[in-house]
Order: C-alpha cells, then structure tokens, then sequence
C-alpha cells in the first residue's frame, strides 16, 4: 500500500538525492563520423558492404563491444509460452455520453487558452480536436503489428529494422507538446490550496470537493463526471464569474487527460489529475507527450508480458495512439474518410500545422487477413521511415525544443496519483535504435535501459524529467533537411542480422494467426491463479543508474538549495498568473519565456469576448481595448468603492468606455489597499505612440517584494531618453495625460508604499497596531448625543454618530485580539471585510481605515510566517531524522566494513600466495615455450632443406626420364635395322642353292 500523493515532485526531490547522470555514455548526441555503408540482403549472410566509407551523422559516442543481445517480441512469447489471442478485442477507451459535445463548446467558446503564442506552434488546441474523432484498426493488422513489440526495447521489429512511437510522432501526429513544465498528478494539502497564499488556481479546492463528493470507493467514473458538469447542464451553460468559467474549462481538461492522453487505472478520474486541468486552465503549458508515451509503452509491456495471453486482461489503453501511428507510417491500410458527425472544423489559426491524426479519424480500415497481415509487414515498402518534412520546425524555438528532446534517449516519467496511491512508472525512450525515422544514420544502439515501477523512490521522477529537458547542448542542435535520408552503417547490419534471428525463426509460426495457443486457456489460467504473478512494484537497483545517478552525501545541501531555487523561480511566475487571474481589472502581464504559457484569446462568440477581458491571458493583443490601453500609455486600474478587488466577475467589452485621454485613476477619495496577495498594483508595458515617457520594466507583472527595494528601475518612470527623474513623483493621487504637461508621468502614491517583509515581523510590532487601534476615536463616544441634540442639521453631529458606529466596530473586531489571533484567517478576513466597509469620505475614519488596512497586512504575512516556520520546523525535524537514520546506517556500514576487510585481507594473503604459484607456473611454461619455439624453427629448417633436396631429385629424376626416352628410341631404330638385316638374311639362307655364285 503506497502513501497518497500529498507532496509535489519538488518537496520530493529535497528528500530522494537523485540527480541527471552527466556521463557521456548515458548522454549519447549526433554527431558527424565516418562510416562504411552496409544494406540488408536476401543472401545466406543477410547483409553486404555497399560503396565506400561515408561522412555520416549518428549517435556518439559508440556503443560497447561485442554485443549478445537478442529481439524478444510478444511473438516469441506467445510461441515459446504457448500463448494465444482467445477472446481479443480492440480495447478502446469507453469515451462518455456527452464527451464530444463538451469538447466542441469547449473549443468553440472556451479556446482562449488552448491555441499557441508561437508563431506555427500550438498549445493543446489540436490535441483535444484529435480527441473528438474515432479510431478504428483492422484487428488481424493490429494484433501482427502489436506481435512484433520488444517490451525490453520499447520498439517495432520488423525483418528491415525497428520503428518505435517516438515523441516527435506525438507531437506531430496528436499535437501533445514535449517541452513544459514537469506533469505530475499529486493531491495537495489542504492547507497549500488555501487561496490566500498564491499556490494554486482557487477553484482547484473546488475540483477536489467535487471529486469527493462524486467518488464511490475513491472512484469517480467518467460518465458520473460527464454527467456532474455537463450533461445535466448543457442547455443552461451560462457563467457569473470567470472562476466558473475556468473550473468548468479545467473539468473538461481533467477529463480529456485521463482518457486520451494519460490513460491507466481504468476508466476513472484520477484524483491527482486536477492540479494539472487547474493550471491548465489558466494557460500553463506542460510536458504531455512523455507521460502519454510512457503510459502507452506501459500498457504494450502490459500486454506483451501477460502469462495468460495479450488478451486476458481486457484493459483499455491508448490504442488511439497506436492507430494513429498506423495511418502515419503504414502505407494503405485505411480506405475513404467517413463522416465527422457533428465534429465542427478544425479552426487554428495554424491550421496548415494540425495534427495528422485529423486525417486518420474517421477512416474505414482496409480487411487483412492474418496471413495477409503477416506479409504486410514482411515487405518493406509498406513501411515508412519518415513521414513528415522537419523543414518546418527550423525557427520556432518550441518546435526545435520538441525535435531536440525527441531525440535524447533517456527515461519517461510518469508520476500517476491517486486517492490512496503515489507511484512512479518510468519507460525506457530509445531514439538511437530508430536513427532513421530522424533522418540519421543507423549505428549499433546502446544495451536497453531499464523499466521501473515503484512506490518507494517516487522522487527520482525528478531527475528523470530534468535529464530529458535539460538545456540544448550546441553539438546536440542538428536538425537534418529534408533531403537527407539515413543509412546502415555496415556494422549494425552485421549485429542485426544475428539480433533479429531468433523472432525470424517464430514467424512462420506466427503466419496462421494463432488464434489459439498450444496450452490450452483455462489451463492458464488455473496455473497463473496459482501463481499470481505480474508486474509489480519494486525498488530502485544498482542497475537504474544510468538515464541518473544518486547525489553523494556531501552534495545532498547543495542539491537542496538548487532544486529549492529552481521552484522559487518557477513559483514567483506562477504566482503572476494567480494575481491576475484572481485581479481581473489588472492590466495584463507578459510572462518569461520559461514559464509563458500557451495562450490566445478567441473571437468567435462575445462570450469569448467577455471572457477575454478579464481573463489571466498575458497578453492580448486581438483585444481593442488592451491596444487601446497600450497605445495611450494608460494604467487602467479600476478602484470601485467598497469593492474587493479580488471580484472575478465577468465583464463586457462592449461597455461605453471614456476616451483615453480623459482616463484618470479616481484615487482621491478613497485608500487603495496594499494587500500582497491580490491588490498590489505593478506598472505596465506601455508603448511610445503618443506619449513621451514609457515604464523602463519590459515584463509587465506582479514583482516579489525583493524585486520592490532591489529593481528601482521597474518602479519609475522614464523619459523617452531612458533616464529616470530625480526623484520619484509617488505625490499625486491620479494620472491625467492630457493634462499634464511636466517632464515626468507620475503614478499613484499607493503604489509607492513599502511593504514589511516575512522576516521583519515580530509581537512587538503587531502589538504597537493592536495598541494604536485602541486608542480613543477623534470625537469621543459619550459626547455623541449631545452633539446630536445640539447640532441635529449639521454635519457634525453625522460625523459623529459615524464615528461612535466605527468606534464601537473596531471595538469589536478587537476583541480578543493578539499575536496569536491575529494569525487566524478569519480573524484575518473579519478586518478587511471592515475595513472595506469604512466610508472614507468621514474625518478621522481615514486614518482608521489605514491602519485596519495595515492591520490586515500584518496578519497576511504572520500567516505566511506561520505557514513557513511550520514547513521548516517539519523539515527540520525531517532532516534530524534523516541524519539520525544515516548515522545508523554509517555505523552499521562501519562494522560491516570492518568485517570486510578482515575478509578481504585473508583473500588478498591466498591470492597472493596464488600469484607467487601462477608466476612460477608461467616462468616454466616460458622456459618450455621457448623450447618448443627453437624446436619448431629447427624443425622448419630441415624442412626447408627436404625440400631443397626433393627438389634436386626431382630435377635429376626428369633428366634421367628424358636421357632413356632417347636411349629406348636409339635402340628401337638399331632394332628395326637388325631385324630388317636379318630377315633378308634368312630369305638369303632359303634361297642359297638358287643364287648363283
């Protein structure tokens, strides 16, 4: 049982000391080298060398040698295990009843906050339109396809190569952005969703409370929740306040994450999902492809480990993304566009940018056969490495930020929280095993990193995300044309050839389809109830650091202090969006580029228009009134009497609007409170049409009171030359441009007062206030009714009765009152609604007022003050134990240390006596080595003189031949004379009486 998510990945971090590993080998980049180019064949071998060495751009630093790895895909595990595909079907994501039509009036009426700033760059506009659609997939093709995933590798093998879903194919193909903030789904305290504080968006305590009340055994079903915001109120969708609008926004948000974009755990809302759908809607971008990816690569191990078969655990999982991936890289697999029923059309203003699987919903699946799907992955033409130009992402830092990223190899966090449960599912991402699909060459990839899934070490997220988004290095900046196409390098042919061998044997086996398995189902089923055995939890090993490593002891006070800067960084920004957001009468505020959210306001309705005017969007630049505002060098702070300036309510921009030149700040008969929280008042960005002086801030926002006493420079007002004036003209109670005619624009006076910080709060101080309000009113109670009597048409005797009321108020909100107290907010919030109710226009109610103003202050900043010392004191405490907890461990390492190295000194005394033995073995098996050499050379000498010999021999041996050749002929020819004389010898002897003499 894991604990529930209480505590973000930052407070995490401070406890679990993990950092990104820095090691060239965990941080392989592009880089340009030479290569022999190798291409894969039909031949016995399976590859050959093709053409002369090339410059190529692959992954450095290489990988180490040899390599023993093998493919092991769901194939082989259905073949080797007995496995089959009884009872599959396509589990889809049971989107529910209502979801589209909330999504449509989403996108048409409540886009202010989903389409990008970015030239050419988009929010998550397309991504929720992809989410519209339906997706279907010819059944035999999937299941070929999902036969061919490496769950080690988190790939595609196929006979040509692997193809994995990458996060550029996200990006591009669902719209997920890949660069943002940290997603992480964790339910706060109660007390850091106190709004007063600034942490988080108010209305996500009113998400929480929804969620509680809608959950049965801490569940909360999409169609309950559907049904809660949506269905029952659709035809009466009408909001009073932008907070309304927002949770409503943020509502549909946590929906379309839980069941499109990070899906697991069923078809339920995750309670941890909302902090995310709050910021949301408010316009802050997050990182969604990598836990998308990393739910979706989870879900394929899910299904490719199961013991009893891919099928059995009927789950849904994001087989959208898969499908969309089909119709990306897979050549005619679906036939004609259906209908979109009641889809509207996609209206980006980037629309030449949206998401490709806009074409893929909809669309008919082509019929395969499973022999036919079989082969259709058998045949690389089918097969595409990369479907889409990267032209178009030169220029746009967000679209390089998401090519950069896509091709960093390294580990993807996805922190799921639910109600009960914190845990930490982490997928290995492996772009250098699918080179090609960037456009690069194909080198030896890296051994696969490890998965891991545990609820003991949620906080090495942190150092996950950091490793994967860290800074751009320039050696790692290369995004190759569009021309370019990668190539095999001739050794990774070689190592794929032997790779690949093992599921080439299976697929035969595979062809049919295996709709049934070897071992027959209910067997496994009985044998895995009996051993019911998964995946489970775990916790970190050796093995995990790699993608990171642990922070040394000694480091772990730097490591607090970087990460603890880090989240003030992020939380100031953050807290600019509040103000405004909380302040719809601000003016608007332009956000760092690290933390500027993805907004644009829409035009299609007036409500969009309503919305936009008070809405937390940093600037808005379509708004005519915003420019209006910008051209004419206006700070356009309403100041209603009695109003709280935190009022959310939804204004028109249609109103009558006095000229802009006339514009003044009605300041005068009224204190403009200086609350921190919501009524502090910065300068704004103001243009130099038709002005001559212009504030010298160029980020509009809400500065940190540090940034009040160090940055004079945000705080006055500059002429058209840069320079500041002598002395700041903080005096006047308004700003009237047309009639002003000096040097100077100067700013109202309330903007000027200091504010005591955290630190320098004390008793005494609050004491000094507490005392200061009782001290008698201007006009004393009991001389109240004869003022009256004596005065009954004057003005006096009103002032009079005014001031007994206001008297005997203070008196009452006083009661009780101390250091402690103070500190309660209630108690808080009982003075400023008094305070807001003073009347100003009454003497001596003037100074009251003040101090109840800076009476609230005080009590604003003992509760941070609490709050913090609180926060430290439990870290502390935290710390002491951590130490105490190490000491222990230190001296138990101590003791098992000292136990080592008596055993580790006997060993070294046999090893050594071992070594004096080898030695002595190796000086004689020299000696006889030696001998063996002279041996063998006096050997090859009387070989060399044998030859010499036989060859003399051989030489005499052909001489004689050829002298009797010549010899047998002389003979036969003497021969043949003889016998010639001889015959006519005997014819002589025959014939001797008839031969005269």
């Amino acid at each position: 049982m894991g604990r529930p998510p209480s505590s973000s990945l930052t407070e995490l971090a401070k406890q679990q000391f993990y950092e990104p590993n820095t090691d060239r080998s965990a941080n392989p980049i592009i880089r340009e080298q030479w290569l022999a180019a190798g291409e894969l064949d039909r031949s016995p071998r399976g590859w050959k060398s093709v053409g002369p060495s090339f410059m190529g751009l692959g992954y450095h630093p290489s990988a180490p040698l040899p390599r023993v790895d093998r493919a092991t895909t769901l194939g082989m595990h259905m073949v080797d295990k007995g496995l089959g595909w009884e009872h599959h079907n396509i589990e889809y994501v049971p989107f529910p009843r209502g979801y589209k039509d909330w999504g449509i009036e989403v996108l048409k009426h409540h886009n202010f906050h989903l389409m990008g700033q970015e030239d050419r760059a988009d929010f998550i506009y397309g991504a929720i339109y992809c989410s519209l659609g339906d997706y279907s997939a010819s059944p035999a093709l999937l299941r070929a396809l999902l036969e061919t995933w490496n769950s080690h590798t988190n790939t595609f093998v196929f006979p040509c190569g692997e193809r994995t879903i990458t996060l550029l194919d996200l990006h591009k193909m669902a719209g997920l952005p890949v660069d943002g903030d940290f997603y992480e789904e964790y339910v706060p305290s109660r007390r850091e969703l106190e709004p007063s504080l600034l942490i988080y968006p108010n209305f996500l305590l009113d998400l929480l409370n929804t969620w509680d009340e809608l959950a049965v055994g801490d569940e909360v079903k999409f169609s309950t929740w559907c049904d809660h915001f949506y269905n029952k109120e659709k035809s009466l969708i009408s909001f009073s306040t932008v907070c309304e609008e927002r949770m409503f926004v943020a509502a549909f948000i946590a929906l379309w994450l839980c069941c499109f974009v990070v899906v697991g755990s069923g078809p339920h809302i995750r309670r941890g999902v909302l902090v995310m759908a709050a910021w949301m809607a408010l316009g802050r971008q997050f990182s969604l492809a990598p836990p998308a990816l990393c739910s979706l690569y989870y879900s394929l191990r899910l299904i490719s480990m199961h013991p009893i078969g891919p099928a059995y655990t009927n789950r849904a999982w994001p087989v959208h993304f898969v499908i969309g991936w089909m119709g990306l890289y897979l050549r005619k697999v679906f036939g004609n566009m259906g209908k979109r029923a009641h889809l509207p059309v996609y209206k980006h203003k980037y629309s030449a940018e949206r998401p490709s699987m806009t074409n893929t919903m909809c669309r008919t699946p082509d019929h395969f056969s499973p022999e036919g799907a079989h082969d259709f992955f058998h045949k690389r033409t089918n097969i595409a490495w990369h479907p889409y130009e990267f032209t178009n992402l030169k220029g746009i830092r967000q679209l390089e930020r998401t090519f950069i990223i896509s091709i960093r190899r390294g580990m993807l966090p996805w922190r799921r929280g639910g109600s009960k449960h914190d845990l930490c599912i982490a997928e290995p991402y492996h772009p250098d095993r699918v080179a090609q699909q960037f456009r690069f060459d194909q080198v030896i990839p890296f051994l696969p990193l490890p998965s891991l899934y545990t609820m003991d070490d949620v906080g090495i997220a942190y150092a996950y995300w950091e490793h994967l988004l860290r800074p751009a290095q320039d050696e790692e900046y290369t995004i190759p044309d569009s021309s370019r196409s990668g190539r095999f390098s001739v050794a990774w042919t070689e190592w794929w050839v032997t790779f690949i061998k093992p599921f080439a044997s299976v697929w035969p086996a595979l062809r049919s389809g295996n709709a049934s398995g070897r071992v027959s189902y209910a067997e496994r089923k009985e044998k895995y109830a009996q051993h019911n055995s998964h995946l489970s939890t775990r916790k970190i090993c050796q093995g995990d650091f790699l993608a990171v490593r642990e922070v040394a002891v000694e480091c772990h006070e730097q490591r607090i202090a970087y990460v603890t800067a880090v989240a003030e960084k992020r939380k100031n920004a953050l807290m600019r969006i509040l103000r405004v957001y909380l302040d719809p009468k601000a003016p608007q505020i332009q956000m760092p580029p690290s933390v500027q959210p993805a907004l644009q306001p829409s035009h299609s309705s007036q409500r969009d228009q309503a919305a936009g005017s008070s809405s937390s969007c940093p600037l808005l630049i379509d708004n005519p009134s915003a420019q209006e505002r910008m051209a004419d060098n206006q700070v356009n702070i309403g100041c209603d009497s009695g109003a709280k300036r935190r009022s959310s309510q939804v204004t028109s921009t249609q109103e009558d609007e006095t000229p802009a030149a006339k514009r003044k700040l009605q300041c005068a008969d009224e204190v403009v409170t200086t609350d921190f929280a919501t009524d502090f008042v910065p300068p704004v960005n103001a243009t130099t049409s038709g002005v001559g002086h212009v504030a010298t801030s160029s980020v509009v926002g809400y500065p940190d009171l540090d940034d009040f006493e160090d940055d004079a420079a945000a705080y006055c007002i500059a002429a058209r030359d840069g320079t500041c004036p002598p002395s700041l003209p903080f005096a006047q109670p308004f700003v009237d441009i047309a009639g002003f005619d000096g040097g100077y624009v100067p700013f109202p006076s309330h903007i000027g007062q200091a504010i005591p910080s955290v630190d320098g709060l004390n008793d005494d101080l609050v004491t000094s206030f507490i005392n200061d309000f009782e001290q008698p009113s201007a006009v004393p109670s009991s001389n109240a009714g004869t003022l009256v009597a004596a005065a009954t048409t004057g003005m006096e005797a009103i002032d009079a009765i005014f001031l007994d009321a206001v008297d005997k108020a203070v008196e009452e909100a006083l009661k009780g009152l101390d250091t402690m107290s103070l500190r309660d907010p209630a108690r808080c919030q009982q003075l400023e609604d008094l305070s807001n109710k003073l009347p100003v226009s009454i003497s001596g109610v003037l100074r009251v007022k003040e101090m109840l103003v800076q009476l609230v202050t005080l009590s604003r900043h003992l509760q941070l003050a609490q709050g913090e010392f609180e926060r430290n004191t439990k870290q502390k405490e935290l710390e002491v134990s951590q130490i105490m907890q190490e000491q222990e461990n230190q001296a138990a390492i101590c003791m098992n240390a000292a136990q080592e190295i008596k055993t580790i000194k006997e060993r070294r005394l046999e090893k050594e006596q071992l070594v004096t033995s080898l030695a002595a073995q190796l000086e004689e098996a020299t000696c006889a080595l030696n001998g063996l050499k002279q041996e063998e050379e006096r050997l090859g000498n009387i070989c060399t003189n044998q030859a010499d010999e036989e060859k003399k021999l051989n030489d005499a041996l052909s001489t004689a031949k050829k002298n009797l050749d010549e010899a047998a002929s002389a003979l036969q020819d003497k021969l043949k004379n003889l016998t010639h004389d001889a015959e006519e010898l005997l014819i002589s002897l025959k014939n001797w009486r008839s031969v005269p003499n």
